[in-house]
């Protein structure tokens, strides 16, 4: 039965928002011989998200720990090739979404430059 034990070397963290989806996942994962974790730690091995924009502190978090992050086409196609295969064919797209901290400067910079670009008021008495 080693086919079937394609994902037991895994520890999964699910960012699914669906919870019909979330538990057709986590079954995939367990018939494959996966686990599911809460956190995103080194103990994970792979993130699957069904939208990496919606969690951009998560996938920051796991690109920290280089856990891939993955669409749930990794997981049903590993288990219909009963082979668990490279999480990077199945990664979400490389842009890496604005974080709001970045955002928040954006924001600070542009600020910076309006009240900067008119001295003259300033130096009026």
């Amino acid at each position: 039965m080693s086919e079937e034990e394609i994902f037991e070397d895994d520890t999964f963290i699910l960012l699914i928002k669906d919870t019909d989806e979330k538990d057709k996942v986590e079954d995939w994962i367990s018939s494959g011989g996966g686990v599911t974790g809460r956190q995103i730690n080194k103990r994970a091995t792979v993130v699957v998200c069904d939208d990496a924009t919606k969690y951009p502190e998560e996938v920051k978090k796991a690109g920290g720990f280089n856990i891939p992050v993955v669409t749930m086409s990794f997981l049903e196609q590993s288990i219909r090739g009963k082979k668990r295969l490279a999480p990077s064919d199945f990664s979400h797209s490389p842009e890496t979404p604005v974080e709001p901290a970045a955002k928040k400067q954006k924001l600070n910079d542009s600020s910076a430059v309006t009240t900067s670009s008119s001295p003259s008021s300033s130096s009026t008495p």
